[in-house]
This record gives C-alpha cells, structure tokens and sequence, in this order.
C-alpha cells in the first residue's frame, strides 16, 4: 500500500460488502443456516473494518 488513502479505499470496499450482507438478511426467505453465516461474515468483516483502519493511521503516520 502506498499511503493511508489506499487503506481508506480498503475499507470502503468492506463496508459496502458489510452493507450489502445486511440487505440480503432483509429477505425473509433466507433459510435460518445462511442468514446466521451472513451474521457471521457481517461480524468478521466489521472487525476487518477496524484493523484496516488501525493500519491506515499507522501508514498516515509513516509508521509503514
């Protein structure tokens, strides 16, 4: 990654996909198996989200 920008565009990737899981459990047909899965990647991804923006302030500060 060149610079905290990069990171920026990283995480922006994530929340859409984080959003987008989110409208598929809107749909009331999802079996109950896949929407816990759907949960699951949402929590994941969330935690992704909060690590890639740990790293962005690093590189923003030079420390990468």
């Amino acid at each position: 990654m060149k610079d905290a920008k990069e990171w920026e565009k990283v995480a922006e990737n994530i929340v859409k996909t984080r959003y987008w899981l989110y409208q598929l459990l809107e749909n009331d047909t999802i079996d109950s198996v896949i929407a816990e899965k759907i949960r699951n990647i949402r929590y994941m991804l969330m935690i992704c989200i909060e690590e890639v923006t740990q790293l962005a302030e690093y590189d923003d500060k030079g420390w990468l």
